[in-house]
């Protein structure tokens, strides 16, 4: 998406389509000036929590604030943090866990 408040939109999208058995939610936002990162941070949470309850599909929020780039290259391409594959992991092991407490049809 062109920046982190688009990406709820696309989550719920694909949601909808019901192909997938996780979601992961990459991005993100640098602290400025202003509180505007905050809010950004704060909307596109509470959109993902919303959307994964709404569809019970795992999505796995890794929408980060930070406060500049640094972190961000630690966080994201760093090999002792890296919240990419971390997200991954979560997601494998929250789609088994849904999978498993699915009621199956009789």
């Amino acid at each position: 998406t062109p920046g982190a408040f688009e990406i709820p939109l696309v989550v719920k999208m694909l949601a909808a389509q019901k192909r997938f058995h996780a979601i992961l939610a990459l991005g993100v936002i640098l602290q400025g000036e202003t509180g505007h990162a905050d809010l950004i941070a704060r909307a596109v949470t509470t959109a993902l929590l919303e959307i994964s309850l709404d569809y019970t599909i795992p999505v796995i929020n890794e929408v980060l604030l930070l406060q500049n780039e640094e972190q961000a290259r630690a966080r994201c391409l760093g090999t002792d943090i890296n919240r990419g594959v971390e997200a991954a992991r979560a997601a494998v092991t929250s789609a088994r866990t849904v999978r498993d407490l699915t009621p199956k049809p009789v």
